[in-house]
């Protein structure tokens, strides 16, 4: 846990994402927030949701010394084994591992939704045509025809399309902190390939995507589907 703690500090330095193969439960955990405990683990979550079913057994199953598991100490017995099970010992390496690269009392400053789209990446796309105006670089000599159909485009696009997009561009699917403006660099758009029968290309490492001056939002439209649902086979960078 100590190299995860890493791991995910520095994610957080970079502003990188890591995909969303966490529970909630381990970024309430990171916050000290309340949580369900099954969703750690769900062998045990028949124990934690009928806690009565301990009721005779023997205290010294949880090490918790002699005698036996009743009513009035059956919540009791819960909460430590808990404790002594997950919180101590998993958290306290994460945080070893995580303050060799920032101090851990940075994870207090979020909440643990906040923390899981600063991690795992923003997975909504209700972007506006202002809000794609202002999270992409249009300075590049683009004529105002394709920075306008563009963003209607995009605006336009699914979930699933704008993943796509945002993969084709940036080479991840998602973007940190829930918010495209917050990108750095920004996605920046420049004028293409005179060839208007060639597709945009793109360069990942800088958020760069080109696209040549089509006539008509319809080609743009066409152009731009073809591109990013072909990724693998599209030629990308610069000449």
């Amino acid at each position: 846990m100590k190299e995860f703690g890493i791991l995910i500090a520095k994610t957080i330095i970079m502003q990188a994402t890591i995909n969303d193969a966490f529970c909630d439960a381990f970024f309430k955990l990171l916050c000290g927030e309340r949580f369900d405990w099954t969703e750690i683990d769900k062998s045990y979550a028949n124990m934690f949701n009928n806690p009565e079913k301990l009721i005779g057994c023997d205290l010294a199953t949880f090490n918790l010394g002699d005698g036996d598991i009743t009513e009035e100490n059956c919540q009791y017995v819960l909460e430590q084994f808990k404790v002594e099970n997950y919180f101590k010992y998993v958290l306290e390496d994460f945080i070893q591992g995580f303050g060799t690269v920032m101090a851990p009392s940075a994870l207090k400053l979020f909440s643990s939704e906040e923390l899981k789209q600063i991690i795992c990446g923003n997975n909504k796309y209700n972007y506006t045509i202002e809000d794609l105006r202002e999270s992409i670089d249009c300075s590049q000599g683009v004529t105002p025809n394709i920075q306008k159909w563009l963003f209607e485009i995009l605006a336009e696009f699914d979930q699933e399309t704008f993943q796509n997009f945002l993969k084709f561009v940036t080479g991840s699917q998602k973007f940190p902190q829930n918010d495209l403006k917050k990108l750095n660099p920004k996605i920046s758009l420049d004028k293409g390939d005179q060839n208007l029968e060639a597709f945009p290309t793109a360069k990942t490492c800088m958020r760069r995507i080109k696209i040549p001056d089509y006539p008509t939002k319809e080609i743009l439209r066409e152009k731009l589907l073809y591109a990013i649902s072909n990724i693998d086979n599209m030629q990308f960078g610069y000449d």
